[in-house]
């Protein structure tokens, strides 16, 4: 199937997703937001965020053991120091980019017919990529089955490459590639379609720690104050 044909195609791309572009043109230019949220932070930075939990429960216990209330103490606590976590994390995120908190353009996609503008903290420079100018917009896709069993069809990762050999990989945690996909299809692109099983993201993998670790400490504490 050539890729303009995948526009109609329920699989990819429903009829709820393609109503919000009812009315695009070959003149209109769409900004796609980037979640800097989802961006992964090495472990030596993440983990100091992690172990600060320990001393919020151990608090939390001593204070519970006085107020007779560790049921709902250490759950508070727990939820607002993971809202600390977040702003906390989110600020690094954007300290390692080089990201200031008030640039709109490092937080977003802009395509059109003729150029794709790509965030500074990606490229290294401020940069807008001409459509000759590239050789390939590679989508990494596979299959799988919504709520209600219907086989669809979603990109987990793209590679913008130049014909000068340069390449910008592209993580569908951070990036709307659903999105970015539709748009370069339509405004003509030079795309390409590869299948192939999603790399286990490295965040997914430390959200699934974090929220074992929370739980754990939480019922240990509970155990301890009972």
């Amino acid at each position: 199937m050539t890729p303009s044909k995948l526009l109609n195609d329920y699989k990819w791309f429903d009829r709820t997703f393609t109503g919000k572009y009812a009315n695009l043109d070959l003149g209109s230019e769409i900004t796609l937001p980037i979640s800097l949220s989802f961006f992964a932070l090495p472990w030596r930075k993440e983990l100091p965020l992690l172990l600060s939990l320990v001393p919020v429960i151990m608090l939390a216990t001593l204070l519970a053991s006085f107020m007779g209330k560790g049921h709902l103490l250490l759950p508070a606590c727990s939820a607002i120091w993971f809202l600390i976590y977040i702003q906390v994390r989110k600020s690094r995120i954007l300290t390692q980019l080089g990201v200031k908190s008030s640039a709109k353009d490092e937080r977003q996609i802009r395509i059109n017919q003729t150029h794709i503008f790509l965030p500074q903290y990606l490229t290294g420079t401020t940069i807008a990529i001409a459509k000759e100018d590239i050789a390939s917009l590679v989508f990494h896709w596979v299959d799988y089955h919504d709520s209600h069993q219907l086989e669809r069809k979603r990109a987990h990762a793209a590679t913008v490459k130049q014909k000068n050999g340069r390449e910008y990989h592209l993580s569908g945690m951070a990036y709307p590639l659903r999105s970015l996909l539709y748009l370069a299809i339509f405004f003509g692109y030079p795309v390409t379609l590869l299948q192939a099983s999603p790399k286990a993201e490295g965040l997914i993998r430390f959200a699934t720690l974090l929220a074992i670790s929370v739980l754990t400490l939480n019922v240990v504490m509970l155990f301890v104050i009972s």
